[in-house]
């Protein structure tokens, strides 16, 4: 029986690419039936049917196992097939992380539009009334964003060097000027060491949020939601029905998710406590969110004026780091600024630029901001000194060209998507053009926060106007640059140039 099982074993391996595909589904199976396991106890707990997790957990278990045991990875994977299998996996979690949803009582459509919004960390939602919904399925909408959350340090940090892609050019242009070049820990162990640090916040949060008398079910889901900077709440109230201390908690971790998370691995692994403000990107934060408040709670303050001054100050600080992490929870009015049109200008800037790189936060990432900035200046000063030798720089870090041409096609790109996300969201629905613009800009940037834009209730799109936003909330989660690759005619010529030349081998 050994033998035979290590015949079948060492004849599929040879598979390589084939190989490596199958293990890497299994896994992602068995993660998603393990997942599934926390809200099937809340289940339990609460009385509920266990039916819709169950089903799910014991389809997924026992389907990655043959897949486990009978493959492993390739070595020599292309590129081109670990951007596939990216996506592919993506899919699926997605896809199977709707059947819970479904199995509830909601539709295909906003079940999977549910399950994107969740896994993409965006935080928009076609529920409703939360409240109507189980328990057990608000903790697994929860868990979805907190997975989410880690999602891209596992993709961009273990997997792509797992196989051969080298993930350490693709971690430093994620995280291009944040003070990450001399990074030197072993990607797949820095993938561990990172996503302890993200366990360890949300712990912390966790223990803190319940101490002050919250709710422990109430508690878990807020902490799935707030260090990943998702946005989604287990009450239908928004977040101003916690206790100022809560909110100010809330504040710390929802800055803390839209940090660059090497700063912290940084800080506890290597007890550096200046790491944080030597990092230009990190100061470059600070600064954003600082002025923004400022500017914001002048030009806003007439408005509330029943509310007092340190009150306000609060609620505009947690609206300014709420919204630019792209977490989306609300304490205040925000309707209400549409009185002073330039205060909903400056919001939806700090929602675009979003948080750092490396983070769990959307949008253009603070750093690519910067450096976009600075490559005008440069250009400026070049036209004034056409013989001066000048560099972008971050900090003591001194980019390359290729960082640079990389930030602003990116750059670029983030505008395509958006205009042509507001502009498809237009010809679908009965929105102007106003609240079709600033609904795509804050689902690209993964922020699931329109304000008085779009519709009020999403439940009430239409299919494709659902579809389009799904599409947008998961190219703006790949970085859009890696998502966008996909619809290219050369991507597939490549894909199939590949599989011709592995059957020639096998042939040979």
């Amino acid at each position: 029986m050994t033998l035979a099982r290590s015949a079948i074993f060492g004849k599929l391996s040879e598979r390589g690419r084939e190989g490596t595909l199958l293990r890497v589904i299994g896994l992602t199976l068995m993660g998603i039936g393990l997942a599934m396991l926390v809200p099937l106890a809340a289940a339990l707990l609460f009385d509920e049917s266990i039916i819709p997790f169950a089903s799910v957990a014991v389809c997924c278990i026992i389907a990655s196992i043959p897949m486990m045991l009978l493959f492993r990875s390739g070595k020599d994977m292309r590129p081109v097939d670990g951007l596939l299998l990216i996506f592919i996996v993506w899919g699926i979690v997605m896809l199977i992380s709707a059947f819970p949803f479904m199995q509830s009582g909601m539709s295909p459509m906003d079940a999977f539009f549910e399950s994107v919004s969740g896994f993409t960390t965006t935080g928009s939602t076609v529920m409703g009334s939360v409240e109507a919904y189980p328990k057990s399925l608000l903790l697994w909408r929860s868990l979805t964003q907190w997975i989410g959350g880690m999602a891209i340090i596992l993709i961009f940090i273990s997997v792509f060097p797992i196989l051969g892609l080298g993930g350490r050019t693709i971690f430093r242009n994620e995280m291009s000027g944040s003070g990450t070049s001399n990074f030197t820990a072993k990607m797949k162990d820095a993938a561990v060491e990172f996503c302890i640090v993200y366990g360890v916040l949300s712990a912390i949060f966790f223990v803190i949020c319940t101490i002050m008398s919250e709710d422990p079910f109430d508690s878990l889901c807020l902490t799935f939601t707030t260090i990943s900077t998702g946005g989604f709440m287990s009450h239908d109230g928004g977040a101003g029905v916690y206790s100022p201390y809560v909110q100010i908690l809330i504040i710390v971790f929802m800055f803390l998710g839209g940090t660059n998370f090497y700063l912290h691995y940084q800080r506890i692994y290597r007890k550096n406590d200046a790491g944080y403000l030597k990092n230009s990107e990190f100061r470059s934060m600070l600064i954003l969110y600082a002025v923004a408040a400022v500017v914001l709670f002048g030009l806003t303050y007439g408005l509330f004026k029943g509310t007092g001054v340190l009150t306000y100050a609060k609620d505009v600080v947690f609206t300014v780091v709420s919204m630019g992490t792209s977490t989306g929870f609300t304490v205040t009015d925000v309707n209400a600024w549409t009185a002073a049109p330039a205060a909903v200008a400056i919001l939806f800037v700090v929602i675009l630029i979003g948080g750092s790189s490396g983070s769990t936060s959307g949008g253009i990432k603070i750093g690519r901001a910067v450096i976009l900035l600075k490559t005008v200046m440069v250009d400026l000063k070049k036209r004034v000194h056409p013989r001066a030798v000048l560099d972008v720089r971050m900090g003591s870090e001194t980019l390359d060209k290729e960082t640079v041409s990389a930030t602003s096609v990116l750059i670029f790109l983030f505008a395509v998507t958006i205009a042509g996300g507001a502009f498809a969201l237009m010809l679908l629905e009965s929105i102007g053009l106003a609240d079709s613009f600033m609904l795509s800009l804050t689902t690209v940037a993964n922020c699931g926060f329109a304000g008085p834009y779009g519709p009020a209730d999403l439940a009430t799109l239409s299919a494709g106007g659902k579809g389009v936003m799904t599409m947008l909330m998961w190219i703006g989660r790949l970085e859009i640059g890696t998502a966008l690759v996909l619809f290219t005619p050369f991507f597939w010529k490549e894909i199939i140039r590949s599989r011709r030349r592995v059957k020639h081998t096998e042939n040979e």
